[in-house]
């Protein structure tokens, strides 16, 4: 696995204008879908996993090969795990990611990852208050087109 960001501010400038095939959640069990402990986006040529999620008031942002993926999918799908595909939230994929960041919370609350599509389409991880041991949730912003 190869750790590309990890801050409260940073672009993912590798994945401006590439295409999302996969947008997946590794969820505990106990949860509720919209509120994933990782994300997973395969995005197409090449065809590379990235791996995001929010932990300790930082983003983190990592490139995985399919055998990395795959191992850590078991690995997860093995300790009470399962993964809920966030595309039928989004709309009609692939989609074209326009841009992909991590910002500071306004409130001070930590980071915040943004997928923004060009079809309008959004998910946003976004942290829980401090002290709410919920950690972070996903929001997601339909495109116009796809309702």
């Amino acid at each position: 696995m190869e750790r590309q960001h990890q801050d409260l501010n940073f672009d993912v400038c590798q994945a401006r204008n590439r295409d999302v095939s996969q947008l997946i959640g590794a969820v505990d069990l106990s949860r509720p879908d919209d509120q994933p402990t990782l994300v997973f986006a395969l995005f197409t040529e090449p065809n590379k996993w990235h791996r995001f999620f929010l932990d300790i008031g930082c983003a983190f942002w990592d490139l995985q090969s399919e055998e990395e993926h795959t191992e850590e999918i078991d690995d997860l799908l093995g300790d009470d795990m399962r993964l809920v595909d966030y595309r039928q939230l989004l709309g009609e994929f692939p989609m074209t990611l326009e841009y992909a960041n991590s910002t500071e919370e306004t409130n001070g609350h930590g980071a915040r990852i943004t997928l923004q599509f060009e079809s309008g389409a959004s998910m946003t991880l976004v942290p829980f208050p401090p002290r709410d041991e919920r950690g972070y949730h996903v929001v997601f912003t339909r495109s116009a087109n796809s309702e």
